[in-house]
């Protein structure tokens, strides 16, 4: 696993950072000073946490707060922050129209469009179709499996784990109910590997 120092040029998007909040909604005021102890978010005249949606925030300090909500609390509120985050994505209709195979293709992409370099610029550029840094916060290769209902692929995202998870069982399942997601045997980010290893089935 790489340190989270080896973030420092990126930043994610205020959005990504709510799914924190969510995911950990029985413990709030925790994960409020959680991340004000990783300087994200400020605090308003009553003392609450404010979190800007489209405002850029330290990618590493993020990780170090879901590494903390991990220690202290488990799996859990990760694999339902992951889950949140899909609640209120917005997928436009050509991509809906592609079913679940299309939305894991453009997933990476996804991905990439809510984390930015130091100076702003966002790691997808829609103008030119074009990665900035492709190798440089990990990817979501996941690809159906021809001929099946099923879609494989890992993820060597900085993410935890159970967050990842999380996060793609919520887009399955925005396009197959049924659907349900299982972690790989073998490797796993939470042994020290480089990547989880994920199926995607539905009926």
């Amino acid at each position: 696993m790489r340190k989270f120092e080896e973030y420092n040029q990126f930043q994610v998007y205020g959005a990504t950072v709510l799914t924190f909040i969510e995911g950990f909604s029985a413990f709030t005021l925790l994960a409020n000073q959680f991340l004000l102890d990783e300087q994200l978010g400020t605090t308003d005249g009553a003392g609450g946490l404010v979190i800007e949606k489209e405002k850029l925030y330290p990618m590493s300090n993020l990780l170090r707060a879901f590494a903390r909500l991990g220690k202290e609390f488990g799996d859990l509120p990760l694999y339902r922050a992951g889950l949140t985050i899909q609640k209120n994505a917005f997928y436009p209709p050509s991509m809906l129209e592609q079913g679940i195979a299309g939305a894991f293709d453009f997933i990476d992409l996804g991905y990439y469009l809510n984390h930015a370099t130091r100076d702003g610029k966002p790691l997808f550029d829609v103008v030119t179709q074009k990665v900035r840094h492709p190798d440089g916060i990990g990817h979501y290769a996941l690809r159906a499996v021809p001929g099946k209902r099923e879609i494989k692929g890992f993820i060597d995202a900085p993410y935890p784990c159970p967050y990842t998870h999380g996060v793609i069982l919520g887009v399955a399942q925005r396009f197959e109910p049924s659907a349900t997601v299982s972690h790989d045997p073998g490797p796993c980010r939470k042994l020290g590997d480089k990547a989880c290893y994920f199926t995607i089935k539905w009926s």
